[in-house]
């Protein structure tokens, strides 16, 4: 499996080349797994297609030369329930400092990785390659 992995001080994100299997057929995707070092605390998953982390790696690209934030939404169902999971990607300015982050929000739990620019565009330029490696539907042989 191909991957990476961004830490900050509390929290982390492995950015992975994945699969999805459904109805025979096998499809590349990108997962982003954020997670904290706080124990017990557990992990908040983003699965990607391949299309969506090539805009994201635009839209970071775009971020770091304009400012401001990108956020993507995904919704499912669960044992009936609407889950809600965002992912947030922004530049911030704080005290006369410029950093970056990508968080993760789903309901009151969020993980947020703080990075700096050259951290922020690597894993913008990881997506950007992961989204090509990955673009692959396989289908079963009978």
């Amino acid at each position: 499996m191909t991957g990476y992995t961004m830490y900050s001080r509390t929290a982390g994100v492995e950015i992975m080349a994945t699969a999805k299997t459904h109805a025979g057929r096998r499809e590349g995707n990108v997962t982003l797994r954020f997670f904290t070092f706080t124990p017990g605390e557990g992990n908040l998953n983003f699965i990607l297609s391949t299309q969506e982390a090539f805009s994201i790696s635009r839209a970071m690209n775009k971020i770091v030369q304009d400012g401001g934030r990108h956020a993507v939404m995904h919704k499912y169902a669960s044992n009936g329930t609407e889950i809600i999971t965002n992912l947030i990607l922004e530049k911030w300015t704080r005290d006369n400092r410029v950093g970056f982050a990508l968080a993760i929000k789903r309901g009151e739990k969020s993980i947020n990785v703080a990075t700096d620019e050259t951290g922020f565009l690597y894993v913008g330029e990881l997506l950007r390659a992961l989204s090509t490696e990955q673009a692959y539907v396989e289908t079963a042989v009978e």
